[in-house]
């Protein structure tokens, strides 16, 4: 089988790691598949992929887009010079991110020459990604940037999105569920020994610093008392949106003293590796995941997971068999506890901005509705609040030990028992191998092959749904404006 991967680019990490796994994959089931990478720029000295370049492919804005039907040739003319022959199946990862003015019309165009096409969705323009969205948007000639049709199959990270395509039009017999391969950890030094015993309790929290990463939580759980126990972030952060942030968490730990390090791995010479071997356990406070490998990697560690729990992506991972029963779904704060008035007004503000950077006009009930939803018995989780409401509540949270213990009961640091940890292990290994994602994989492909006429007919999802699924008042979340 012939098969065309297509990707922006092969830039170490994210969707490229994906391609390299599937590879790998591929190449254990024990068929035979010829493969070629096609990618907008060159690729770095050290990639292992058999890429080919496609002049038009990578990032760009709006003025430098070239026409999605040359787009179209250029990348049948690299296939056939790379393999050959045109492929069987077009495999194409983040077709509708908008990082390209000409990618998505240029997919409508191989699905309108009748090709099997298989479009992976990462992550959605739709989801906190308002100037990748306007950029297609602006840019996007066919009806919407989802074509269906015959040979046309969806592939998403997750249960979440397969409810969002399927609600926007997509057959179910055209969608597919292919979380991530896990791979066990390759470490340059020593192998990570399973310590958890030491003069302190020591909380990783093993995160590039992004917004979504939610480090007011890390700091209200450093505000909570516990003399033995420290916490330390791995790296800093590489987003412009989110340096003066980053740094005001960093002076305002620093003012109430908390135990806190920042981005460890990036200001001491010392490894990762010793780092975790060091850890007590392993945090996560995110808001917002595409997969979700936080929720399993640490397990893959030998250490327990505690922190906020994401449902609507932990299912997926629980549906194995995966123990995340010591996680929480929240933490709830008295509205009393901060200015909760003008936080409604920020809230509003937010709203707005936000609503309007997706070209949207604000409704003035939105933030109103949002109350209602979130608030109940006069509490609110914090992870719904804006930086300058949790800084509030992180003063009043140590400064109070009636606030620590309301709080603190909320919470589970507890190790888990070898076993456990040890079961979940086995799990990740088990169901999320590189060679049971090649078998996924290649199902996946056989499926769409088997169906399909020549002369296919090509309609489009309705990708207003897909928009409101994601930016509908109830999902809102300040930390993701």
């Amino acid at each position: 089988m012939r098969v065309a991967f297509v990707h922006y680019h092969v830039k170490a990490g994210g969707v490229t790691r994906v391609m390299e796994n599937a590879l790998l994959g591929l190449g254990k089931t024990g068929s035979d598949f010829e493969v070629v990478v096609l990618s907008g720029h060159e690729p770095p000295e050290n990639c292992v992929l058999p890429v080919k370049v496609v002049d038009g492919l990578g990032y760009v804005d709006a003025a430098s887009g070239v026409d999605s039907v040359l787009l179209a040739d250029r990348m049948e003319e690299a296939v056939k010079s790379q393999l050959g022959a045109l492929p069987d199946v077009w495999h194409i990862h983040n077709s509708t991110l908008g990082k390209n003015p000409s990618t998505a019309d240029a997919i409508a165009e191989l699905a309108k020459r009748g090709y099997h096409l298989v479009l992976q969705i990462h992550d959605f323009a739709e989801d906190g990604r308002p100037a990748n969205y306007r950029l297609r948007q602006g840019a996007l000639q066919s009806p919407s940037a989802y074509p269906t049709g015959d040979r046309i199959h969806y592939v998403v990270l997750n249960r979440r999105d397969y409810k969002v395509l399927k609600l926007a039009g997509i057959s179910e017999n055209h969608l597919h569920w292919l979380p991530n391969p896990v791979a066990m950890p390759e470490f340059d030094d020593d192998p990570v020994v399973n310590t958890t015993t030491g003069p302190e309790e020591l909380v990783v929290y093993p995160v590039r610093a992004v917004r979504r990463k939610n480090f007011g939580e890390l700091l209200l759980h450093a505000a909570l008392g516990h003399k033995r126990r420290s916490y330390v972030t791995t790296l800093g952060t590489t987003s412009g949106d989110f340096v003066d942030e980053y740094q005001q968490w960093q002076e305002f730990s620093r003012e109430l003293g908390l135990m806190v390090d920042f981005g460890v791995c990036e200001r001491f010479e010392f490894s990762f590796p010793t780092l975790i071997d060091r850890a007590y356990c392993i945090i996560t406070t995110s808001v917002a995941e595409g997969f979700g490998l936080g929720f399993l990697e640490p397990w893959m560690f030998g250490k327990t997971l505690v922190g906020r729990d994401l449902p609507e992506i932990s299912e997926d991972f629980k549906s194995f068999g995966v123990q995340l029963d010591q996680l929480y779904s929240g933490i709830d704060i008295p509205i009393d506890t901060f200015r909760f008035d003008e936080f409604r007004s920020r809230l509003a503000r937010m709203m707005e901005q936000f609503q309007a950077s997706y070209g949207l006009v604000y409704d003035a009930s939105g933030a109103d509705l949002w109350v209602e939803h979130a608030v109940s018995d006069f509490k609110i989780d914090f992870a719904k609040l804006d930086e300058i409401a949790q800084r509030e509540i992180i003063e009043k949270v140590q400064a109070s030990p009636d606030l620590q213990k309301s709080v603190g009961s909320q919470v589970n640091f507890e190790i888990e028992p070898a076993e456990h940890v040890d079961a979940n292990a086995t799990i990740i290994q088990n169901e999320l191998s590189i060679p049971k994602y090649g078998d996924r994989l290649q199902q996946i492909y056989e499926t769409n092959l088997s169906g399909g006429s020549d002369n296919q007919q090509i309609e489009f999802a309705d990708s207003d749904m897909i928009l409101e699924a994601f930016i509908g008042y109830e999902r809102f979340l300040p930390l993701r404006s």
